[in-house]
């Protein structure tokens, strides 16, 4: 079966949001490039599931047309007000870059747990 043929049967609901023409050309562009994000191979299970919630999450991501998660953007400050003015800051992970980028969406999420054990060792 081919990915986007994969795609669509594990993820109805996203072709149901988006529709099959957009699930089609975002999911064949990122069929072609998901190899810069995650170094699997398609015939493998477990990394056929992570390469599929890895190109699920780069889609609801692009048509959402923002970053997957604002609340990695800032930092120390978790929030501030001043008078009748309110910011605030998610913090940004422990887990590094990926938490917060991933994280945004139940997809990235779990493509994250699905490649967790691929992770190396952190220097500092």
């Amino acid at each position: 079966m081919a990915l986007v043929d994969d795609f669509k049967a594990r993820f109805p609901e996203l072709v149901t949001q988006y529709g099959s023409e957009v699930v089609d050309q975002r999911v064949g562009i990122l069929a072609g490039v998901y190899t810069c994000y995650f170094c699997g191979n398609y015939d493998d299970l477990c990394d056929k599931e992570a390469i599929l919630n890895l190109i699920a999450h780069l889609l609801v991501v692009d048509q959402s047309g923002s970053s997957a998660s604002a609340a990695g953007v800032g930092g120390a400050v978790s929030s501030k007000s001043v008078g009748s003015v309110s910011v605030g800051y998610g913090a940004t992970s422990d887990q590094g870059m990926n938490r917060d980028t991933f994280g945004g969406t139940k997809y990235g999420a779990i493509f994250l747990q699905l490649t967790a054990h691929r992770r190396g060792a952190v220097f500092v």
